[in-house]
Parts: structure tokens; C-alpha cells; sequence
């Protein structure tokens, strides 16, 4: 009895180890996969650093990656995407939507052919994971700062603060509550002046202007994205100087960095830095873990951090460490 139990148990483990052997040698290599990444434009500062953010991270974890920029067009990028999958038969699909509710149909179309997405800056129905700054908790961060300037600074009065949102991207725009209560946690009277803006630099002057019509000038600016902070605050320099206010940015793109470092923009006091690297590396870690049929988080928020003038260089240049998004985690 006791033999065919022995004989028993090693045939099951055969079985098992056989089993395992087969699960592991049906694991595509990752330098054996393909993966598109869709993203929005090349136009704006944020995607030119995305795309340089996967170049980087697939040479690093040895991915093979094709890059599409459809420039801000649904229609465009809806045809790249087919073009990924049954043109370059992708593995899996990481997009950033140009308008954000348009993407369906052709996602499920992937998903069926057992070709998952992971999606950036904005949801798209039908996503395996979706991976972004931790947009409320940055904001937030400016929002302190720029509360602690005004309790400080603006004194016998109640300041008044103008922000530029853009609606049509609900991901980003995020930032705007965040930045409001950390305001509010220091001056709790502020009047928040807002705007709706299609998130560019010439837009936010315009709307700004809009605002400086109503008051002769405001004590503090925070736009969605940095081209907007930059907006907000050409339009109050050429009003009043921008002369005792703080202006707040959200991005560390190459032109609000040089701007933060300028002193002939005094204003412009901080800006919360995103690591477009970490957020691409995570994106193309998730699709490869879905690849491989592993379970991934439904969301991912990357850290922010603020920066300013005397430490705009070792911010953008620190990101932080997010275990998630190493492949072997």
C-alpha cells in the first residue's frame, strides 16, 4: 500500500513539475513582444517627454515598442491603433486618448484578440490598468505652498486666486481640488476665480485677461498644466507687473523649469514635477505582467514632487522610487 502511494504521489508531481514547465515555456520573453504606444500629440511640452520617456524604458527592460502620434486627432488615432493590431500584431497597447470616451469600440476590438490596454492621462473603457500622476496629491503640495505665501503675505484682505482648469481632460484636471484645499487649509476665506481653458499657453492669457477684467489684479495663479500656469502668468505680468503674487505651476516641462529659474519671472514661485519616465515604465511594465496573464491594479498613481527655484534640479532630476513599477514586482 504504502509503495503505491509513493508511486502515486511521484507521478503526480511529474505531473505538476511537466505542468509548471509547460506554464513557464508559453511565457513570451519580453524581448520576444511588441507594444504600441498611442500617444496624444507631439505639440505639447508633457508628450514630447512621454515619448522619450518610453524610448528610455523600453531600452531598459528590453521591450520592443512602436510609438504613433495621431496629433490630437480621435479619428487618426482610432486608425492607428487598428494598424498596431492587425498590421504589427502588437502584444498589448499602451494609449493616452486624445478625446477621452472615444476609444471603446476599438479597445474591445483589441481585448478580444487577447491584445490588452493600458491606458495614460485619461481612462479608455475596456482598460486592464490605467497609470497617472498622483494629480490631486501634487496639485495639493503647490496648493500648501502658495496657502502659507498668502497667510504671509496677503494681510488685512481677502486674496483672490485664479484657476485654470480644462475640463475636457477630468484625469489632469484633478489638480484643481487638490490645489484648492491646500490653499484653503491656510487661508480658508480665499476667492477662487475659475476658468475653463483648452490647456495651452495662449488660451490661459486669454481667459486670464478675461479675469483681470473683472479684477484690477489677483494674489495667486494655478493653471492645469504648465503652458497654462505660463499663460496666467504672461497675462498678469503685462497687467500689473505680477508684483506681490505667487504663481503655480503643475508639470516641470523644459519651459516652466526655465521660467522657475528666471528672476525676471519672481512670481512664479513652485511647480509640482511628474517623472514621465516612471509613468511610461509602468505603463509597459503593466502590459507586459498582462501579457504574461499576471493580475495587475486597476489603478496606478505615480508621486509628484515640488519643486522650486533653489531646488528645481535635484527634483526633476530624483524621482521616486515606486516598487510597482519594476517588472519584478
Amino acid at each position: 500500500m504504502a509503495k503505491r502511494v509513493f508511486v502515486g504521489l511521484t507521478i503526480t508531481l511529474c505531473l505538476l513539475l511537466l505542468i509548471g514547465g509547460a506554464v513557464l515555456a508559453e511565457k513570451k520573453p519580453v524581448s520576444e513582444m511588441t507594444i504600441g504606444c498611442v500617444i496624444n500629440t507631439l505639440r505639447h511640452p508633457y508628450y514630447v517627454q512621454i515619448v522619450e520617456g518610453y524610448k528610455q524604458a523600453a531600452a531598459d527592460l528590453g521591450v520592443n515598442i512602436i510609438i504613433k502620434d495621431p496629433d490630437q486627432d480621435s479619428t487618426r488615432q482610432i486608425d492607428m491603433i487598428e494598424e498596431l493590431i492587425y498590421v504589427h500584431k502588437v502584444d498589448a497597447l499602451c494609449v493616452d486618448p486624445c478625446v477621452p470616451g472615444t476609444l471603446g469600440a476599438i479597445i474591445a476590438e483589441a481585448a478580444e484578440l487577447g491584445i490588452p490596454t493600458v491606458s495614460g492621462a485619461g481612462h479608455n473603457a475596456g482598460e486592464v490598468c490605467f497609470v497617472g500622476s498622483d494629480n490631486y496629491v501634487g496639485a495639493r503640495l503647490a496648493g500648501v505652498y502658495a496657502g502659507k505665501w498668502l497667510q504671509e503675505h496677503v494681510v488685512g484682505r481677502t486674496p483672490v486666486i485664479a484657476l485654470l482648469q480644462s475640463t475636457r481632460y477630468p484625469i489632469p484636471n484633478l489638480r484643481m481640488p487638490g490645489f484648492q484645499e491646500g490653499v484653503r487649509e491656510f487661508v480658508p476665506d480665499a476667492i477662487f476665480v475659475w476658468r475653463d481653458t483648452i490647456a495651452n499657453k495662449l488660451d490661459a492669457m486669454e481667459k486670464m485677461e478675461d479675469i483681470l477684467a473683472q479684477y484690477d489684479r489677483v494674489d495667486c495663479t494655478f493653471g492645469i498644466n504648465d503652458p497654462t500656469s505660463l499663460g496666467a502668468l504672461a497675462a498678469c505680468e503685462a497687467k500689473f507687473g505680477a508684483t506681490d503674487m505667487v504663481a503655480c505651476g503643475f508639470d516641470c516641462d523644459p519651459d516652466g523649469i526655465a521660467t522657475l529659474k528666471d528672476d525676471e519671472h519672481p512670481a512664479y514661485m513652485c511647480d509640482v514635477a511628474q517623472y514621465t519616465y516612471l509613468i511610461t515604465k509602468c505603463m509597459l511594465v503593466q502590459a507586459i505582467k498582462t501579457v504574461w496573464g499576471e493580475e495587475v491594479p486597476l489603478r496606478i498613481w505615480a508621486p509628484c514632487q515640488l519643486a522650486e527655484r533653489h531646488n528645481v534640479d535635484e527634483v526633476v532630476g530624483t524621482a521616486p522610487v515606486y516598487k510597482i513599477c519594476e517588472l519584478g514586482e
